[in-house]
């Protein structure tokens, strides 16, 4: 019951915002919700808001709020295709570093910062963008480079202290044996050491004190999986959920060995 009467009152703001107050100079603040949702409704209040909005600072927001979205391929589908989704995350973007006012805030941060942050994203690591290279380092203490030229890389960024990553990391050599191809690069914060012969993990590549790795590739949650292709391009980054998979069993696919031709006479 509790569940249906927040559903019905979700909706019925949603519907007010859409109705009645996507012209109103403080809808802005609202933005940024509505971006977090993979919902085409908020999408399309978004565009509303930005389309019909009378105050520069409200539009920069939605525009802000409608690049934020096109990155959720359950909102960019509705686009036509991956290119004219990414021409307008771009366009977007841009709408909104130009409408953007002096001091005008997406949430809690400067809306200037998070659209800098968005462009940097677009640019070295949506889908397609060459992967920024980086350098860690093992348990000896050796520096090693990643992504490896000419081999499908999955690079992990976890820590000893998140169970999910944890079971991830632990099941590794099961991972490596279902994918046999792709080199499994996990990264975990600059930690000690003895973390992990707690855990019963053997083996970890560690991240340097500055954190630069995880930083270069804006890791906001662990863990995150970023999938890179032989000819070192994006395939996929995010939650290591069943869309890895996908990308994971896609690739297996294609590096197996093509059967050759029988001619019966």
């Amino acid at each position: 019951d509790e569940q249906a009467q927040l559903t019905y009152f979700g909706n019925a703001l949603v519907d007010s915002l859409s109705r009645v107050h996507f012209n109103h100079p403080g809808i802005g603040a609202a933005c940024p919700s509505l971006s977090v949702t993979s919902s085409v409704r908020e999408y399309e209040l978004l565009l509303k808001i930005y389309q019909r909005n009378q105050h520069k600072s409200a539009r920069a927001c939605a525009a802000l709020g409608m690049s934020l979205m096109l990155n959720n391929p359950m909102v960019s589908s509705i686009e036509g295709s991956e290119s004219m989704a990414r021409a307008k995350r771009i366009y977007y973007l841009k709408q909104a570093i130009l409408l953007a006012e002096k001091d005008t805030r997406f949430g809690a941060r400067p809306i200037t910062e998070i659209a800098m942050e968005q462009a940097y994203f677009l640019r070295h690591l949506a889908v397609g963008c060459i992967a920024p290279r980086l350098q860690v380092i093992d348990m000896q203490g050796i520096s090693h480079t990643f992504p490896e030229p000419g081999k499908v890389n999955l690079i992990i960024f976890w820590s000893p202290v998140d169970a999910a990553g944890t079971s991830m990391v632990r099941d590794l050599d099961k991972l490596q044996a279902q994918y046999p191809s792709v080199t499994i690069c996990p990264i975990m914060p600059y930690e000690d050491t003895k973390a992990l012969e707690a855990l019963e993990i053997d083996f970890s590549f560690t991240d340097d004190a500055k954190g630069t790795a995880g930083t270069t590739y804006r890791v906001a949650q662990l863990p995150t999986a970023i999938l890179i292709g032989k000819d070192s391009t994006i395939l996929y980054g995010g939650a290591p959920d069943m869309k890895l998979q996908q990308a994971l069993e896609k690739i297996a696919t294609t590096d197996k060995p093509k059967r050759p031709a029988v001619r019966i006479q």
